[in-house]
């Protein structure tokens, strides 16, 4: 497992960016693992990419018709097809849990767990949880 790894968001992947594909190219052949947010889907094409991190509030917010839950759930299914780890960011609650993981997301962030914290608080939890 990593302990690192890097995260492409929308405004590190404006195109076009000179060098852009080169640079994450080699990154991956070094073995640095790499993500996606799902902004960044031009990379997707062009790209070796270990993961794709999906904001749950795509589907949360006003999704009356359940566009949004079809096309979150196509999206996991892409990853899912092309090996890649599904990271599912904006969980908040139990409901929230369960859907994301009905739909088969491998990993979760979000308040549903613990709200943003510093470091010593963070391994304080970590370890107690390691029980």
């Amino acid at each position: 497992k990593h302990a690192h790894y890097l995260e492409v968001l929308r405004s590190g992947a404006i195109e076009p960016v000179s060098g852009a594909r080169e640079l994450i190219r080699g990154l991956y052949e070094a073995g640095v693992p790499l993500g996606l947010a799902t902004s960044s889907f031009p990379l997707v094409m062009d790209t070796v990419l270990d993961t794709l991190k999906l904001d749950l509030g795509f589907v949360t917010r006003g999704d009356a018709d359940g566009r949004g839950v079809r096309i979150m759930g196509g999206m996991v299914d892409m990853a899912k097809d092309m090996e890649m780890n599904v990271v599912v960011e904006g969980v908040e609650n139990q409901e929230q849990l369960d859907f994301v993981r009905q739909m088969g997301a491998g990993y979760v962030q979000g308040y549903c767990f613990a709200k943003p914290m510093p470091k010593v608080e963070f391994m304080e939890l970590f370890r107690k949880n390691q029980d």
